[in-house]
Formats: structure tokens, sequence, C-alpha cells
């Protein structure tokens, strides 16, 4: 090749290369100033998604939003309450409770109701909570226990008539029962009457244990002080178990009808009494149950009916039901003899009077109860009428015995003397 030739080709190829450097600068630029595009991974709704099973965070009284068709404006009341243990309360996945939930201005609208797992217990199924403008829902969640030896409280109340007047008394029944296997410890609760009632006699509060089985009955004698519809609300009762965890256990609501002050109205007072209160196995034991009329008016068609407790007595003699009428300030009296059949506690049972008055409305009422403990007889218990016969018979052997010897020493003393003279 020439030098001209070769000098040539030299001068081509830095060209080129200037070239493709000048280009690859370019590039370089444009890429530093493009704006990226994201990927939808991340999009700032989906960089931190809530995990499926996450539970809500509680929101005291928090209301979720109603559904779409309801109306802002409407609004209904709710109360849910779990038993026999405090366990969250969910609506549409959110807490709003443990235990008890009360809203007076929730929306009105359908939602989801679920509950929280509590240890030892199977909790209640979802549900639908339908609210309505206007309307109360009661709603009440009641968990299962798994395991035994835990005590389980039922716990109810009655009004012995659900139309009173004003000043009327009324007497408000209440019953624990333990229904479960265990002890409830330290069992406790204050009845709570509105403003409507006013506390005549009687306490409404109790405070101790309950044995399996057992049954706390606490009656007290309210006057209803204003007209219209009394609403009793639900009595909640605390308690413990064996193992030192709490429960708490709810009642159901009652109902007053109070109207204007009758002039005339019949009111029964039931009086049970025995004879004693210890005795022994086998022994007799006389009941007496005193009805009367301490109102106003006469009671048509009363229908008095006692029983006995299955197991620790049986009837003897007397009857134990009547049926009749009693005017004012008139008394029935029903006496009847049992025997008692088993040592230990016994309790003999309330009595029950159903009612009528003039204007055909009904009444209850239940009389106190009375518990005996009967004893097994020992040996002096068995022969004390022999060994007071013996007694009696050895003392005057006795008084005899001593007399004679009196006697004998008195002669020898006069034997004596006549000797000396």
């Amino acid at each position: 090749m020439s030098p001209r030739n070769a000098l040539l080709g030299l001068l081509l190829g830095l060209l080129a290369v200037s070239a493709v450097a000048q280009n690859n600068t370019t590039n370089q630029t444009n890429v530093s100033n493009a704006t990226p595009t994201p990927s939808p991974a991340a999009s700032p709704v989906n960089a931190s998604p809530s995990p499926a099973n996450a539970t809500p965070s509680p929101a005291a009284n928090a209301s979720p939003s109603p559904s779409p068709s309801a109306t802002p404006a409407a609004t209904g009341e709710v109360k849910i309450i779990t038993e026999p243990v405090d366990g969250d309360i969910l609506i549409d996945r959110v807490v709003v409770g443990n235990g008890f939930y009360v809203n007076a201005s929730f929306p009105a609208g359908l939602y989801r109701l679920s509950y929280g797992a509590v240890a030892g217990y199977r909790k209640p199924d979802d549900t639908s909570l339908e609210v309505t403008a206007g309307a109360k829902v009661n709603k009440r969640g009641v968990y299962t226990a798994e395991q035994t030896g835990v005590a389980r409280l039922r716990v109810t109340q009655e009004v012995a008539k659900t139309s009173a007047a004003v000043d009327e008394a009324v007497d408000i029944i209440l019953k624990v029962t333990n229904e479960g296997d265990g002890r409830a410890l330290n069992v406790s609760f204050t009845a709570a009457f509105p403003d409507c009632l006013k506390l005549q006699t009687g306490e409404p509060a109790f405070k101790g244990d309950l044995d399996a089985q057992e049954l706390k009955r606490v009656v007290y004698t309210v006057k209803p002080v204003k007209l219209g519809l009394c609403l009793v609300d639900p009595t909640k009762v605390v308690y413990f178990s064996e193992a030192g965890k709490r429960f708490t256990a709810t009642s159901n609501d009652i109902n007053v009808v109070v109207t204007a002050k009758q002039e005339a109205t019949p009111r029964l007072t039931l009086r049970k009494e025995i004879s004693k209160a210890d005795p022994f196995v086998g022994d007799e034991v006389s009941v007496t149950l005193t009805i009367k009329n301490e109102g106003n008016a006469p009671a048509p068609m009363v229908n008095v009916t006692d029983t006995l407790p299955p197991g620790c007595a049986s009837l003897r003699s007397g009857p134990t039901a009547w049926s009749g009428s009693l005017d004012q300030d008139r008394e029935k009296v029903l006496s009847y003899t049992i025997a008692v059949t088993q040592e230990g506690p016994c309790t003999l049972p309330s009595a029950r009077a159903t009612y009528q008055d003039e204007r055909k409305s009904l009444y209850t009422k239940e009389s106190n109860e009375k518990a005996l403990a009967a004893k097994a007889r020992g040996f002096v218990d068995q022969y004390k009428d022999l060994v007071s016969v013996f007694a009696v018979t050895g003392g005057a052997i006795g008084a005899i015995v001593t007399i004679i010897n009196i006697s004998r020493k008195a002669k020898g003393k006069v034997s004596e003397k006549k000797k000396k003279e």
C-alpha cells in the first residue's frame, strides 16, 4: 500500500470511532433524564397490605360504616353482651367492646356480628346484625365451656305482676343458679332498677359463693312511682372460678306497666314456719303455712300449692294445697306434718300462690324457704327415754337406802343410850 492510501485509511478510522463515542454519550443522557413508570407492586396502596387475619384495633363505641342503603340520619339502639365470659364484640370486623356494648345512635343498616376467641370456650357463631331506624336491637353471645370443673351461672329475673298501680307493692325475684360442675367464688351483684320504681323492702344484692347446682334466690319489693311502661334493666353477676378466672352472667330484662292508683287491690302474703330446724332422721316436723290478704279488696280464685324436696322429706299427714277465696284482712292456715328421711341439710322450698282481683288481673306470690339440718341418732339419743327411767328409778332407790341407813343409825344410838342407863 502507498503512504497516501495508508494515511487516508487512518483518518477514516478515527472519524468512525468519534461517531460511535458521541452516540453512546447521547444514549446515556437520554436514559438518565427519563421518568420511570412504577410497577403495580410499587404502588403505595400495595406497598403495605393488611394481613387477612389481623385483629382490628379496638375502638370503644365505634360505629362501623353503614351499608350503602342506610340513611346517615337514621339510627337505632344496639345492645350486645357476652356470657358467661367477657369476649370481644366485633361489628364488620371492628372490635367495639369486650363483654358489653351499647350505642343509642347506631346507623341503620345490615352488619356482620362476630365474637373474639376466649381460652377454654367455644365462641358464638357469626351472625347478621340488622339495625332499623328508631328500633332497639339486643344481642347475646353465649360462649360454651370446653372444659370440666367450671362454674356456669344462669341468672333470671321475674316480676310478681306485670301490671301495677302507682304505690302498689311489686315483688321482683332474682334467681342465680350454678349449672356448672365447679364452684363459683365471690359471686356478687347489685340489682339496678330505674327511677320509675322505688325500693320498699329487701336487699337487691348478694355476695358469697355458690356450689355446683346451687340456687340463690333474692326477693325485694318495689313500688312504682311513675305512670307508663317501666323497664327493669338486666342484672349483671360477676363471679370467679377456683382457678381465679373472672366470669360474668347477665339476666333478662323485665317490664312493668304502671297504671293509675287503684282503690281496691288484694295483696297476699305467705309465711312458712317449722316446729324444729335440727331434727333427727325419722323425726316428724310440723309445717305451718299462713296465707293472708293484706290488701284492701277480696282475692277470689286463690290457689296455693306447696311441695316437698325429693329425697330428704316425705309427707305424713295434712294438706299441702288449698283453693278458695280470701277476703280483706282474712287468713288461711295450712298445717301438715313431714318425716325427715335423710341426714344432712334439707331445704323446704317456697310455697306458691296465684290469685285474681275483681278486674281478672292475675297475681303470683311465693313464701319464704325453710332449712333443716337433720342428724343421725346416737346411742344416748336412741335410748334416752330408758336412761331417764333408770335415772329416776335409781334416784328413788338411793333415797330409800339413805332413809334406811339414817333410821338404823338412829336406832343404834337409842340402844346405846339405854345400855348406859
